[in-house]
């Protein structure tokens, strides 16, 4: 605009707290597209901010003696800030796909080294199916941040109580997210004693199965699915909003889901704990 022949612009005297500004937008869009699995929606809007601490400089250095409106200059940064974030999660992303092909090649053991040596209870062996936890499940996806390792070392010590030779190779588990709720599925190739317990009453075995991480709890047994074998369920298991928990027993391998859906009754669960079951279990070794 002219006044008295002397051009004025509109300038941005605080070009840093404009680009903090569209750096802390752009985090808590990012938190509800690009979560940081397994962790709070706090913790995924501080984590995305951190991740712009640099664009963040770049972006005040690019404003700093520039005209632009401030609405335009937050909704620029905003989009960019974006597109990088999207691009760190790309990569992100590819870094783990290549090291789940890793793991899947031929001769790759599932979830891990072995518990057992090529030696051991062969006849166990070749009746035992490996268990692997799925990036998806149905509509179920799997998270991977530092909530999954805690669920990981907690079901692990859990399962010290069984001989080596009763968890044939490494138990698979995960945490997983629906849009209705979470999920922990725990699954493994049983030999030894156990499998010779839960060959003998497939039913019971689950029934016990699902007792033993809810000693205090009596589980009741359920359809077992497409599947066959045996599975057992029990509800108003003490966690956040409630849940409830479902196991089956069969083909050499046992499981159990976790599930913390508010409002799901059994009846309803029964299909989920068929799918995990069925997705759970991975080419004969």
């Amino acid at each position: 605009m002219t006044h008295g022949g002397e051009v004025h612009s509109r300038s941005i005297e605080h070009p840093w707290l404009l680009s903090l500004l569209a750096a802390l937008v752009a985090a808590l869009l990012a938190a509800f597209v690009l979560p940081v699995e397994g962790e709070s929606l706090g913790y995924a809007s501080g984590s995305h901010f951190g991740t712009l601490l640099l664009p963040w400089l770049a972006g005040a250095l690019a404003i700093r003696h520039r005209s632009w409106p401030s609405w335009l200059a937050v909704c620029g940064l905003v989009v960019v800030f974006m597109l990088v974030l999207l691009l760190v999660a790309g990569v992100s992303r590819a870094v783990v796909d290549a090291r789940e092909r890793d793991v899947s090649a031929p001769g790759a053991a599932p979830n891990g080294s072995p518990r057992t040596s090529p030696g051991e209870s062969q006849a166990t062996t070749d009746q035992a199916l490996s268990v692997e936890t799925p990036r998806r499940v149905g509509e179920w996806r799997r998270l991977d941040g530092a909530e999954q390792q805690r669920v990981r070392r907690q079901a692990l010590a859990s399962l010290e109580v069984y001989p080596d030779d009763w968890v044939v190779g490494e138990p698979a588990v995960a945490s997983y997210s629906h849009p209705t709720g979470q999920a922990v599925l725990v699954a493994i190739a049983t030999g030894g004693g156990l499998a010779e317990e839960f060959a003998a009453d497939e039913r019971q075995g689950a029934v016990n199965f699902v007792g033993g991480a809810l000693p205090e709890r009596n589980p009741k047994s359920v359809d077992p699915g497409p599947l066959g074998g045996g599975a057992a369920c029990v509800d108003d298991v003490d966690v956040l909003d409630g849940g409830l928990m479902c196991g089956w027993v069969g083909d050499g391998t046992a499981g159990q889901l976790l599930l913390q859906v508010p409002g799901m009754t059994i009846e309803e669960a029964l299909p989920v704990l068929h799918l995990f079951h069925e997705e759970a279990l991975a080419d004969v070794g």
